[in-house]
């Protein structure tokens, strides 16, 4: 991690977007966060994955046609995975706050200033910052901001997946962080990580899973997410381009890419769960991933279903991360099935059925959204 000269004047927010194989909806982005941007307390760095020459060459011919200013662009000699590429950017970032974006996002004009009041925090606990999230159509070769709620903060699915959800649905304790498609992060939680792991997100999650792993890692350590509220009028809010069913969508993927999702499931389950609830996780995750399979298989190829049967197999197994609370440490975290949340994990204890179902009813009028990323 680079160090921080102490007599240099740092911005307080970096904003790192990582670009692979979409121009057009990166270039959207760092336009947004062009014009929210406080200069000099604001920073943009594009992390350019391996693209085609071609293909960056449009990009930086855009840029510099729109006037979009980028202070810093890491280019990288080939495709690493979204958290290498995440990692090299947040690594020349020197802002308080770093808000790792995903490329199909939109930041709206107000929200550096709402950042910045959170970027002088003392509580050296907090390891995030959550931010509402809402709905971006895609459209015309444009996304267009709705006032559909998205996501305010995530939680886990039974297959060890994060699910974005609104606060209201979920007790707290099993909020586990931001939405994952703008995870903002404190110096101090990064610099703890750096110091602890030697990295932010975990080098061996190419795309999918890498965001749940951080975010246990990070309650593991003892931080926390903070909630930050903002009304959707007051653009300081994130739009994003989510998708109404990530499973579906995963099943018209190609192999390489579907075997990133149920390797990211597995490989969290084998790193974090307790020592008594690992068997029963292992058992869902084999069923989960002969379901997959098998309707897979009537979409693709039996070599491409081969290809998702061994995905993650074996892992390697280090011993020295399996520090838990508890024997059911993750068991404890799993809120959401089937985008609403279980029985145990709504934010009420008591009342009448009647209530419940009021409450219930209530909840239905915000879903939450799985996330598609790019």
């Amino acid at each position: 991690m680079t160090s921080v000269d102490p007599n240099r004047r740092y911005p307080k927010l970096s904003f790192v977007v990582l670009h692979f194989g979409t121009p057009t909806l990166t270039l959207e982005c760092l336009e947004s966060i062009q014009r929210a941007a406080q200069r000099p307390n604001i920073e943009i760095i594009l992390v350019d994955n391996g693209s085609q020459p071609d293909e960056y060459a449009l990009l930086d011919r855009d840029l510099a046609a729109r006037g979009v200013k980028v202070d810093h662009i890491i280019r990288l000699d080939q495709n690493m995975g979204f958290s290498c590429g995440m990692n090299a950017g947040i690594e020349v970032a020197a802002g308080n706050l770093v808000i790792a974006l995903n490329s199909d996002t939109l930041v709206g004009k107000q929200l550096p200033t709402l950042l910045m009041r959170h970027a002088v925090n003392d509580d050296d606990r907090i390891g995030f910052y959550a931010i509402p999230v809402f709905n971006a159509r895609w459209t015309d070769g444009r996304m267009i901001p709705t006032s559909g709620l998205q996501a305010e903060v995530t939680a886990l699915t039974w297959y060890v997946s994060c699910l974005p959800a609104c606060r209201h649905q979920i007790a707290s304790r099993y909020i586990l962080g931001p939405p994952g498609c703008a995870v903002v992060m404190t110096r101090r939680f990064i610099s703890h990580m750096v110091a602890t792991y030697g990295f932010v997100y975990d080098p061996q999650f190419f795309l999918y899973g890498e965001d749940v792993d951080l975010f246990l890692r990070a309650r593991r350590q003892g931080f926390r997410t903070e909630s930050v509220e903002s009304p959707f009028d007051s653009e300081q809010v994130i739009w994003h381009v989510g998708s109404a069913n990530s499973m579906i969508r995963t099943l018209d993927r190609e192999a390489s890419l579907a075997a990133c999702v149920l390797s990211g499931c597995l490989r969290n389950v084998l790193r974090h769960a307790g020592t008594l609830e690992l068997l029963p996780l292992l058992f869902l995750q084999i069923c989960f991933r002969i379901a997959f399979c098998a309707l897979y298989w009537r979409r693709h190829s039996w070599g491409e279903v081969r290809i998702l049967a061994l995905a993650g197999i074996p892992v390697r197994l280090k011993r020295s991360n399996w520090k838990r609370k508890g024997p059911f440490f993750l068991a404890g975290l799993i809120a959401l099935i089937y985008r609403r949340p279980g029985l145990w994990a709504r934010p009420w204890r008591r009342g009448s059925i009647s209530e419940l179902k009021k409450r219930w009813r209530q909840t239905e009028r915000h879903p939450s959204m799985m996330i598609d990323r790019p």
